[in-house]
């Protein structure tokens, strides 16, 4: 760009002879220019339809956080402290952020916060990629689902959490299931399992979550939950499609145990005993720690709408 700059500034425009040696290395007849006139020849684009993001007409400024998601409030401001925010993404956001120690961010009109951010949508409806986007994003979840096995993580979209946007938790053994972690339908009707509907073509799968330490940290360590202590069937409509690693940090290793159904006729002696050796593990597990990378938390949060 500065050569085409340089031979254009000696040939029209105010050179002096010392800038002759340098344009006989760099003469203006080695490059083409084309004139382009909009009217003329105007750029062919498809058309695209989008909802409508509501409340745009106030506010006046936006923050993208992933396709179809943006981030707007009522008023600008660039204070260092909104910059660095800005700078660092918007990933972490909820449905409402406030930047912390930005000097404006106390400002009310009507009670109401001027320079608090709120999240909107405007999913893109018709155009190019929209069929086909969907129908890859249900084919790849289905097929990541249908592949884990027992003692696996995983990571699900909660949108309604405002302090974790994104659940962690751990394939376990389903005796049901032939003690497979997961189970695809492939009938043509709808399967319930304890209120759970797994549509045609659909993965249930056998969870144990994990909760966050410390929500208010930016430690990202896990432990297993101490309020959910069995296991329960999901469906895979709200996976997060991404191999998911975690980091022991304490405690000894516990091993998902493989749970099998009795196949000698004592189905409540089977059962009973599943149920304590599920109890027996996630005692065992209470110590041991957790931890999640940065980036891979960072990938999770951008592919929560996929």
């Amino acid at each position: 760009m500065k050569d085409v700059y340089l031979a254009l500034e000696y040939y029209f425009g105010r050179s002096e002879k010392k800038d002759s040696q340098l344009a006989g290395r760099n003469p203006i007849h080695h490059y083409k220019f084309f004139c382009y006139l909009p009217d003329a020849n105007p750029i062919q684009r498809p058309e695209e339809a989008f909802s409508t993001l509501a409340g745009i007409t106030k506010r006046y400024q936006f923050a993208v956080n992933m396709e179809g998601v943006v981030h707007m409030r009522r008023r600008s401001h660039w204070c260092l402290d909104c910059m660095d925010s800005m700078f660092k993404g918007t990933l972490d956001w909820g449905n409402e952020h406030h930047i912390e120690h930005c000097v404006a961010s106390a400002v009310l009109e009507n009670e109401e916060s001027m320079y608090c951010f709120e999240k909107s949508t405007c999913t893109k409806t018709t155009g190019p990629g929209v069929a086909m986007q969907a129908r890859v994003s249900t084919r790849d979840r289905n097929k990541i689902a249908s592949n884990l096995t027992p003692g696996e993580f995983v990571l699900f979209h909660a949108s309604e959490d405002e302090l974790e946007p994104i659940w962690l938790g751990r394939i376990m053994s389903n005796p049901a299931w032939q003690g497979q972690g997961v189970c695809k339908n492939d009938s043509r009707r709808i399967l319930t399992y304890d209120g759970v509907k797994v549509g045609k073509g659909e993965v249930g799968m056998y969870v144990m979550w994990y909760e966050t330490i410390n929500v208010m940290s930016d430690s990202l360590e896990y432990w297993v939950s101490r309020s959910e202590t069995k296991p329960i069937v999901q469906n895979n409509r709200y996976l997060i499609p991404m191999e998911v690693k975690m980091h022991q940090m304490l405690g000894e290793t516990n091993i998902v145990p493989k749970l099998r159904t009795s196949t000698r006729g004592d189905m409540g002696r089977s059962s009973t005993n599943n149920e304590r050796r599920v109890e027996d593990w996630h005692d065992k597990k209470f110590p041991i720690v957790w931890k999640m990378d940065v980036d891979r938390r960072r990938t999770a949060l951008s592919l929560r709408n996929e």
